[in-house]
């Protein structure tokens, strides 16, 4: 992979586990096969980040970055 893609497979990583990471939560009303799912692609982008030693951003940066009209 180039640099470039390392960089955009990353975020890529990160999304999955802001997205699918609240999915693990008991108090979801999910199937077991849908928690399985997102479980294992949780783990997946988890694993990814910790070989290429990335630490996830604060939730307070993510906001930033991404809501940047919302406080």
């Amino acid at each position: 992979m180039t640099p470039d893609d390392v960089l955009v497979d990353t975020w890529f990583q990160l999304a999955v586990v802001r997205v699918y990471g609240p999915w693990l939560s008991r108090g979801l009303a999910l199937s077991d096969a849908e928690r399985e799912w997102a479980a294992g692609r949780v783990r997946h982008a988890r694993l990814v980040l910790a070989q290429r030693e990335v630490k996830a951003p604060s939730s307070r940066y993510a906001r930033m970055a991404f809501n940047p009209l919302e406080e």
